[in-house]
C-alpha cells in the first residue's frame, strides 16, 4: 500500500516535470500586496498637509505717520580707502592712513550711527576683488563693538552685530579725457 503510494507520487512529480511549468502559489503574492495596500493606506492618513496662510488687506486705515524708512548701512572695502553709505547715498570716505584701513575712524563714525539709529543692527561690507582676509575680519571687528572707551562697549552693547558680505559696485569709469586745444 505503501509502496502503490510512492508510486503514485512519483508519477505525479514526473508529470509535473514533464510539463516543463510549476503550479504558480498565489497566496505569498496577496500576502506582500495585502501589506502593500495596508502600508499605503495607513501613510496617506497620516500624511500632514501643508496651509499656505494669507493674509488679506483688512479695511482701509487712515493715514498713518511716515515711518523712518531702513537705513541700509553699507562699508565699501576698496583698496585704497573704506566708503560708508546709507539709504541717503554716501556718507563718508575714509583714505587709507600708512597703507591701512583707518578702522578707528569708521569705528568711531559707525558709533555715531548707532547712536542715531538705535534699533539698527545690520550693515552690509561690500568687497573689491583681492581684499585680503585679514583686513576683511578686521573691518568686522571694527563694525561689530562700539570703540574703546565707549560707555556702550562697557555695559556690552553690540553696534552692529548682523553682518552680511558681498562684492563691491564697480567704480564709474572716468568721463574721456578732454580734446588738446589745437594750435
Amino acid at each position: 500500500m505503501r509502496s502503490s503510494r510512492r508510486a503514485l507520487r512519483e508519477l505525479e512529480r514526473n508529470e509535473l516535470a514533464n510539463k516543463g511549468e510549476p503550479p504558480i502559489n498565489l497566496v505569498p503574492m496577496i500576502d506582500i500586496l495585502t501589506v502593500l495596500v495596508l502600508y499605503l493606506l495607513v501613510g496617506t492618513i497620516f500624511r500632514t498637509f501643508t496651509v499656505l496662510q494669507l493674509n488679506l488687506p483688512g479695511p482701509p486705515q487712515p493715514a498713518q505717520q511716515q515711518e523712518k524708512p531702513p537705513l541700509d548701512l553699507k562699508v565699501v572695502l576698496r583698496k585704497q580707502r573704506l566708503e560708508v553709505h546709507d539709504h541717503n547715498g554716501t556718507v563718508r570716505v575714509l583714505d587709507n592712513a600708512a597703507a591701512e584701513y583707518d578702522t578707528k575712524a569708521l569705528g568711531l563714525l559707525l558709533a555715531d550711527v548707532k547712536r542715531l539709529n538705535v534699533d539698527e543692527e545690520s550693515v552690509t561690507l561690500l568687497l573689491e576683488p583681492d581684499i585680503k582676509y585679514e583686513l576683511l575680519v578686521k573691518v568686522m571687528d571694527t563694525v561689530r563693538v562700539f570703540p574703546e572707551g565707549s560707555t556702550e562697549r562697557t555695559q556690552g552693547i553690540p553696534m552692529f552685530p548682523s553682518i552680511a558680505i558681498g562684492d563691491a559696485p564697480g567704480l564709474a569709469p572716468a568721463g574721456p579725457a578732454p580734446a588738446a586745444p589745437a594750435p
